[in-house]
């Protein structure tokens, strides 16, 4: 297995794990929710003391809930759009990864998921978008300077051409490159790819 114990021959999803590898090799969290968990993947990065997985796909929460058996781990089928997660408040971490990419969400369902999460954070709220949410940004940089939301915004876009490389380990590499670029020099990546890194008190 590849490090960061997740891997992706496309270029800027390799990026991106390794850059939340970094962040949270450095910090172990109270309480994680990660929203739109899939198969849980984004855990291998995290150390918790407890964590909680929500997803709409309920058979990926009945496949998660047959593996991890600890009391530590919980997921629950559930919605962020609809309502905020009503379980556990005060999260000092959580991750909304690949989620707000989808091209399913509207402006406004993008925008209440956000307000519900934000609503819940104590600590870090850590998401990404991409060319689909073109037009929403600056509605999502809207809600966070309303909120009060102090954020950081991480570009990792590369060349067309790049993104054409697809080959094993050659790509992961040429990701771990870009990664060096991307702590050093920001401005050389395309806009259209953008991690948000936010602190709420």
């Amino acid at each position: 297995m590849y490090l960061p114990f997740r891997y992706s021959k496309n270029i800027e999803k390799q990026i991106l794990w390794y850059f939340l590898a970094i962040i949270f090799c450095f910090k172990k969290y109270n309480y994680v929710l990660d929203v739109g968990c899939g198969y849980a993947q984004n855990m291998r990065f995290i150390r918790f003391n407890f964590y909680n997985g929500i997803d709409i796909d309920n058979k990926r929460i009945l496949k998660n809930k047959a593996i991890f058996k600890s009391k530590k781990i919980k997921f629950y089928n559930h919605d962020i759009i609809k309502n905020k997660f009503i379980f556990k408040k005060d999260f000092d971490l959580i991750l909304l990864i690949q989620v707000m990419t989808n091209s399913l969400f509207s402006k406004k369902e993008v925008t209440k998921a956000l307000e519900n999460l934000i609503q819940i954070t104590k600590g870090t709220l850590i998401f990404n978008t991409s060319s689909k949410n073109k037009k929403d940004i600056k509605e999502i940089e809207y809600i966070l300077r309303i909120s009060n939301v102090k954020y950081k915004k991480i570009y990792y876009g590369v060349h067309g051409f790049i993104r054409k490389i697809k080959i094993p380990i050659i790509s992961q590499f040429i990701a771990f490159i870009c990664l060096i670029l991307v702590i050093k020099n920001n401005r050389f990546f395309y806009k259209d790819k953008i991690i948000y890194i936010c602190e709420i008190n």
